[in-house]
């Protein structure tokens, strides 16, 4: 299981998101496995693991392996998704259940509530299960379409 959270600095209009993971399923990685179930949740400051599989998410994203071809974009809930400030990703399993869940990239696709500006917060919080870390993601990443 993966929890990310990431604060954008100001409220902004989430469109789709996609993830690349090219290559994963393949036999030379038994041990891994993409994201199955991705549930999103808006708006939720300090969330944990016991917190996300109880709450009930704005959206449930369930994923096929075909889902997770590169650029390949999953539209969110528009009205949903119109003015976030926060947004948790719950990676609750993988395609094969097994210990370890892959993927390369993570983008959000939207607008920010106010015009263009700079969407990324300084910091996006990922956790794993048993541990914490913070990692600074590239704004790069960020996709600022009108799609």
């Amino acid at each position: 299981q993966i929890l990310v959270t990431i604060p954008f600095k100001s409220a902004v209009h989430l469109k789709a998101i996609s993830i690349d993971a090219p290559g994963i399923e393949g036999k030379e990685f038994p041990d891994m496995s993409l994201p199955k179930c991705v549930r999103l949740y808006r708006n939720r400051l300090h969330m944990d693991f016991d917190e996300a599989q109880e709450v009930t998410p704005e959206m449930t994203l369930n994923l096929a392996p075909e889902d997770f071809v590169e650029g390949k974009r999953m539209k969110l809930k528009s009205a949903r998704f119109s003015n976030v400030s926060i947004l948790t990703i719950f990676i609750e399993t993988n395609q094969k259940l097994v210990e370890s869940t892959h993927f390369r990239r993570l983008n959000i696709l939207g607008t920010p509530v106010g015009g263009y500006s700079s969407m990324l917060s300084e910091r996006a919080k990922v956790q794993y299960r048993n541990d914490t870390c913070r990692e600074n993601f590239p704004r790069g990443n960020i996709s600022r379409g009108r799609n």
